[in-house]
């Protein structure tokens, strides 16, 4: 992953861990209002959130996975569009660094 991509993937699995409070790594599709806010850190417009869901590729269409979630938004960025990555792939690149993140964002 470039830089650029890399910074999405973090901030986006940060951002996932904080608005899934219950800890079980996927989110009611209603939450993803929520989701955007502390993403981007601003309030966003329901059309907004209505786009969202319409171009989100998720298994069940009441839910939003961790891993789908990152997808998105990595397949948002033109440059890391056919980097969409695995769990498998991201551990992988695994750093001791990484592994205290990624830990601490369980």
């Amino acid at each position: 992953l470039d830089r650029g991509a890399y910074s999405i993937l973090i901030k986006s699995l940060a951002t996932f861990s904080a608005v899934d409070i219950l800890g079980n790594k996927f989110l009611h599709k209603d939450e993803l209002k929520d989701l955007v806010w502390v993403m981007e850190e601003e309030e966003p417009s329901e059309y907004r959130i209505i786009r969202e869901k319409a171009e989100m590729k998720t298994e069940n269409e009441k839910q939003i996975k961790k891993l789908e979630w990152v997808n998105h938004l990595l397949g948002k960025d033109s440059q890391s569009a056919s980097r969409a990555v695995s769990y498998t792939h991201l551990r992988a690149h695994e750093t001791p660094e990484h592994l205290v993140c990624r830990l601490l964002l369980e």
